[in-house]
C-alpha cells in the first residue's frame, strides 16, 4: 500500500534522480524515473505505471523467478493511488480487481488493506462499489467488517 505522497514528494529531489540513473533502462531504474513523474505529473503517471504493470505481469508468466505477486502488487497500489488522486473512481476499480485477481493466496489481505486505505483516505466513493462487488468476502471476517462501517458504504 502506497505511502502518503503529498509528503514523499517534497523529499524527493528530481534532479538528483535524473543525475543518479541518468539513461538507464534497468526495471528498477525504470520504477524509480516513473516515481520521479508520480510526484510531480499525476496524469502523465498513469500510462507509465500501467506499462510498468504490465511488463512485470509479463516477467511473472515468462520468468517467475525474477518477480513475484508482491511486486506487482506494489505496482498495482502505485496506479491505484492516481486514480485516487485524479478522482477517478471507475478506473481506480479496475485495478482494485486486478489486484484481488492475482492469483496469490494474500487476496483477503488485499481486500483489508484497500478497505483500510479508502478508510484513510476517507473515500467513500471509491469504497462503496468495492464494498459491493466484494460483500460476500467481507461478511466471512471482523475486520473487513468493521473498515465498512468506518468507510460508511
Amino acid at each position: 500500500m502506497p505511502e502518503d505522497r503529498e509528503e514523499i514528494s517534497r523529499s524527493v529531489d528530481p534532479e538528483i534522480i535524473s543525475r543518479e540513473l541518468g539513461e538507464s533502462a534497468r526495471p528498477a531504474a525504470l520504477w524509480l524515473h516513473q516515481y520521479q513523474i508520480h510526484c510531480t505529473i499525476r496524469r502523465r503517471s498513469v500510462g507509465g505505471w500501467q506499462k510498468l504493470v504490465d511488463q512485470e505481469l509479463k516477467r511473472l508468466e515468462t520468468r517467475g523467478d525474477e518477480t513475484s505477486t508482491l511486486v506487482v502488487s506494489e505496482l498495482l497500489w502505485n496506479l491505484a493511488d492516481v486514480h485516487r488522486r485524479l478522482g477517478d473512481t471507475t478506473k481506480l476499480l479496475v485495478v482494485v480487481d486486478r489486484m484481488m485477481n492475482l492469483g496469490s493466496d494474500d487476496s483477503d489481505d488485499v481486500l483489508v488493506n484497500t478497505l483500510q486505505w479508502f478508510v484513510d483516505h476517507q473515500n467513500v466513493g471509491g469504497a462503496r462499489p468495492v464494498c459491493e462487488k466484494y460483500d460476500g468476502r467481507i461478511q466471512q471476517a471482523k475486520r473487513p467488517l468493521y473498515l465498512v462501517a468506518m468507510a460508511s458504504c
